[in-house]
């Protein structure tokens, strides 16, 4: 989503980890901050929230017309949106492996509400 908008990446997030080891995980041991007045914080009701980790690669430059709606406390973007469009949230977790979440199934809950309109 960030590349189709002209963002670009880190190629490989390792070195961002100084404090703590980069995690690759489907459990949720990552700790995520969400932007209070993002579409995002709207579903979870969180501000503060664990997540899985799966990649080596994240958000570098931005994309046109984004904005990040969600980030670790070492800078690395966990989430993006676009407020020009009714529903584009960007996660760099999976929520399909956390279902057994409220939260997260509540992500699954508006993509199909939002289908529907």
């Amino acid at each position: 989503m960030n590349i189709y908008k002209d963002g670009s990446l880190h190629k490989d997030i390792k070195a961002f980890y100084t404090e703590t080891p980069h995690i690759n995980t489907l459990l949720p041991k990552k700790t995520i901050y969400i932007a209070k007045d993002s579409l995002l914080y709207g579903i979870l009701k969180h501000e503060k929230y664990r997540v899985n980790s799966l990649h080596h690669q994240s958000i570098d430059r931005l994309g046109e017309g984004l904005r990040i709606a969600a980030k670790e406390k070492n800078e690395i973007i966990q989430a993006i949106e676009d407020r020009e469009h009714p529903f584009f949230i960007g996660l760099q977790w999976h929520p399909e492996y956390l279902l057994q979440f409220t939260p997260q199934r509540a992500l699954f809950c508006n993509v199909v509400k939002k289908a529907k309109e």
